[in-house]
């Protein structure tokens, strides 16, 4: 998103991606998994998520990225999704918000950062995939795709994330092929390498700092 606003404001293409689609983003609503369409619900979604690959660039040169999720307990109402990652020894943190795009279609949103006059610059965004965990209490996996077209800039973003820190590959693996089996071009993934981030797993702090010491 950062990066979108940037682009918005240069009014160039530089860091963007024009689709055959002629920079449409119509394709979002119908890359949701049967489960999502049906059973979706943001509460499930809350606390701590890794993210494992992603397509979005904001995030070139970042590394540790982790969210914090908290959720309406209504399907239907928003969702704040806190991003906090390093570049280089640099933390930072954003927050993004999630709210419905309309309608009753479960998983759908239009996606802003929580910033005076964000609002002008929402990306549509479909939880492409969810997956439960064993006891069926929150969500394991989710897969997120978003997307805008502003000012002749087409911006593209996907999200793989999930509760550990360090999932069998065989996990990402299975996320990425059931994106592309609902019609989702992963393109060229980035992958997050926890290997080289000294966070505990499972950690969050209300406070950036202490969330970040010894990672960045």
């Amino acid at each position: 998103v950062a990066a979108l606003l940037a682009l918005v404001a240069l009014g160039t293409g530089a860091a963007a991606k024009e689709r055959e689609a002629g920079g449409r983003c119509d394709a979002l609503k119908d890359q949701r998994s049967e489960y999502v369409r049906a059973n979706f619900t943001g509460e499930l979604l809350e606390g701590l998520w890794f993210e494992q690959a992603y397509r979005d660039p904001a995030q070139v040169g970042s590394s540790c990225q982790t969210f914090n999720i908290t959720a309406s307990k209504d399907a239907g109402e928003s969702i704040s999704m806190d991003l906090r990652v390093c570049y280089g020894p640099v933390p930072f943190e954003i927050t993004e918000i999630y709210t419905p795009n309309g309608g009753e279609d479960r998983g759908y949103y239009l996606k802003r950062v929580k910033a005076p006059g964000s609002k002008l610059v929402q990306l549509e965004s479909s939880f492409v995939d969810v997956t439960l965990s064993d006891d069926n209490t929150r969500y394991a996996t989710m897969t997120i795709a978003s997307c805008i077209s502003k000012l002749g800039v087409h911006v593209e973003e996907l999200i793989f994330a999930t509760r550990e820190r360090d999932p069998p590959s065989s996990v990402v693996e299975a996320m990425v092929n059931k994106a592309k089996s609902l019609g989702v071009d992963p393109g060229n993934l980035g992958y997050v390498d926890w290997t080289k981030c000294k966070q505990p797993q499972n950690s969050w702090s209300s406070s950036l700092k202490e969330s970040l010491v010894g990672r960045c």
